[in-house]
């Protein structure tokens, strides 16, 4: 089991971009399905928590790269030790986007296309590749709109687009991923 510490979670970005990559200007639309979901989801918590500052945005990042860094060596990471509760919100919130293992609804979606036991092993890797490469993306767009409209800049930007496409702020975590190009799976609507 992993127990990271303050260190561990101001390192992480870095980390990631280092292993991972960032995103490339090609690659960009790719990710925009996920990015919507993500910041659905993010947005939920926002108004539920009625969170009014970026750096709970940076600290639910920051906890869900480190439990993916986890689990893509194979080991469990716990961070209760350094997660406030709003970054809890938002780290479940940004993982039940793509993360099978913290969304039950997903992983049977996922397993309706790959219904061998070994086969789900094999997904994995590449999506949660793009979606750590996205949360860093993210951290970018935190810092920018903090620089721009001050330390709830983000959330503005999240919510003022959440309302601009008139998405339904249920509560409910939606998630998206790509089984193949032929297999996008979704639930919600956007």
């Amino acid at each position: 089991m992993l127990i990271p510490d303050e260190y561990a979670k101001k390192r992480i970005i870095q980390r990631c971009l280092k292993k991972y990559g960032r995103i490339q200007k090609a690659e960009e639309d790719m990710y925009l399905l996920l990015l919507n979901v993500m910041e659905r989801n993010a947005a939920n918590v926002i108004i539920e928590r009625d969170i009014n500052e970026d750096r709970y945005l940076m600290e639910g990042i920051q906890l869900a790269l480190l439990v993916l860094e986890g689990r893509l060596a194979g080991e469990e990471t716990d961070v209760s030790a350094i997660e406030s509760e709003n970054g809890k919100a938002l780290k479940h919130a940004f993982l039940m986007a793509f993360d099978s293992e913290t969304n039950p609804e997903l992983k049977d979606a996922v397993n309706h296309y790959y219904p061998e036991p070994d086969a789900l092993n094999a997904f994995p890797e590449d999506h949660y590749q793009k979606a750590i490469r996205l949360l860093c993306r993210e951290t970018k767009s935190v810092e920018i709109w903090n620089k721009q409209l001050g330390r709830h800049g983000m959330i503005d930007v999240i919510l003022s687009t959440m309302k601009k496409v008139k998405a339904e702020l249920d509560g409910k975590m939606n998630y998206a991923c790509a089984i193949d190009s032929k297999h996008p799976v979704l639930r919600g609507h956007l």
